[in-house]
């Protein structure tokens, strides 16, 4: 056998084995029929990939979704449910529905409020961005309906000022403080007028209904307006007995028996024992003593107590790429960008890994191999695409590595296709027919070459 044949017949035996070890579909690294890594929208619970459900971009070893096709969502449910037309684009998180961007004139988590309710018509993804119109309170993201005849209010319990022509009134149901609006016989000009007996004006402090100037001879102690006579503190919030103790709790800033002293400067709220043992902090602190600064990641929102007293919780949430009690823990550089791009309980990825990352928390760098088949063995083995040599090889090894350099030229080129393993096996066959059957100039010099071999014989 010629030296061109046993090249081609290498080849094919070769470019067959790496038809027959080629990867499964889906799979990305394998060796032999084991798959070592899948593509993204595959998940391997066994040896082989197995499809991701259909609305899926990816998924996990139980086939739960982690990202789903744009307009899906529904990591726990296959991505079935479909991102509400509200949303921008129709983009929404996979894992709550919630849309990434609103259309113009929405808010909220899935753009169900309308900006007209806001001052100015201004809103963004959270809220009004400078509050609502008259009439109406926020609450949970959204703007609220005031109390009927209530002009400014707190909320649905407390109105502050009322439209012409109605007063404030407070009272009492199931333990709970209300004051609304109720019609005045004095005509318009009575939205001064307060329902407190003995006092000349009152107004909301605090959500709750004072008195600002008590009738002469009497003051106000916090609830209502007693006469000069009894010794009561202007701290006290309730009413105070013979001794001028004051019988309930004292108003916010006062502490004491009497709440006649002030409370540390640090808190808004104090112990009536002990000025020094806060109960609620000035600013963004936390301890009794509101020395300790809540962490900078906490979300601060104007009225509300930044991060819990007794351990510094973030009471309203974490910026966004923080998670954690204390918002203290940056989320991983491989999540994907969201508004949201962890979980706070956990650091798990929202909406999935960048490439190049996987895990839960994407922390974990994937590192790109390919598998290839080693020359005189059954076995692959994975490569880099860089290999180093020692030594000088011999000439016996320099013509056997050129032979392998073109047998990979070759075989890449090939591709896998099933046309060139045809076109191989029919070049085969034409060789062999042509050393059987020689032309009729190789017949003639043959015979003559014979026929002086004889000759030479016979001498």
């Amino acid at each position: 056998m010629t030296r061109g044949l046993r090249t081609i017949v290498l080849l094919l035996t070769l470019f067959t084995d790496a038809v027959l070890t080629e990867c499964s579909v889906g799979c990305t690294s394998c060796s032999g029929s084991t798959c070592l890594k899948c593509e993204s929208s595959y998940f391997l619970p066994v040896n082989v990939c197995i499809p991701c459900p259909e609305d899926c971009t990816s998924c996990n070893e139980f086939s739960n979704c982690t990202s789903c096709k744009p307009g899906k969502w529904g990591s726990v449910n296959q991505c079935q449910f479909t991102c509400v037309d509200k949303c921008y684009n129709r983009e929404c998180e996979y894992d709550t529905g919630y849309c990434i961007q609103c259309k113009s004139g929405l808010y909220g988590p899935r753009c169900q409020f309308n900006c007209s309710v806001c001052k100015g018509d201004l809103c963004d993804f959270r809220g009004c961005t400078h509050g609502c119109k008259q009439g109406y309170y926020e609450s949970d993201l959204k703007c609220e309906t005031c109390p009927t005849d209530c002009r400014y209010c707190n909320d649905a319990r407390t109105c502050q000022i009322c439209n012409d022509g109605f007063h404030l009134y407070q009272f009492h149901s199931n333990l709970k403080i209300f004051v609304h609006c109720i019609s005045c016989s004095l005509g318009s000009n009575c939205s001064s007028y307060c329902a407190i007996q003995n006092c000349n004006n009152c107004k909301i402090l605090d959500g709750d209904l004072k008195c600002t100037d008590c009738s002469e001879g009497y003051r106000f102690n916090g609830k209502i307006c007693i006469p000069n006579t009894t010794s009561c503190s202007q701290g006290c919030s309730s009413h105070c007995d013979d001794n001028g103790i004051c019988v309930g709790s004292c108003n916010a800033g006062w502490t004491g028996e009497r709440c006649s002293g002030k409370c540390s400067d640090k808190c808004l709220t104090c112990d009536k024992s002990n000025g020094h043992i806060c109960h609620q902090c000035k600013g963004d602190f936390f301890t009794v003593s509101c020395n300790v600064a809540c962490n900078p990641s906490c979300i601060t929102e104007e009225g509300k107590q930044t991060c819990r007293l007794n351990d510094g919780y973030c009471l309203n949430g974490c910026e966004r790429n923080f998670w954690g009690p204390d918002c203290d823990q940056p989320c991983s550089n491989g999540c994907n960008n969201s508004i949201l791009m962890c979980e706070r309980s956990n650091g798990t990825c929202k909406h999935g890994c960048k490439d190049g990352y996987s895990g839960d928390k994407c922390d974990t760098t994937v590192t790109s191999r390919t598998t290839v088949k080693s020359e005189g063995t059954s076995q692959p083995s994975s490569t880099s695409s860089v290999t180093d040599t020692t030594g000088e090889p011999n000439d016996g090894e320099h013509k056997s590595q050129k032979d392998n350099k073109d047998i990979i030229i070759i075989g890449s080129a090939a591709g896998g296709g099933v046309l060139v393993l045809i076109l191989i096996i029919g070049i085969i066959v034409c060789l062999v027919k042509r050393r059987r059957k020689p032309s009729g100039d190789e017949s003639l010099q043959n015979g003559m070459v014979m026929s002086d071999e004889k000759g030479l014989y016979n001498h």
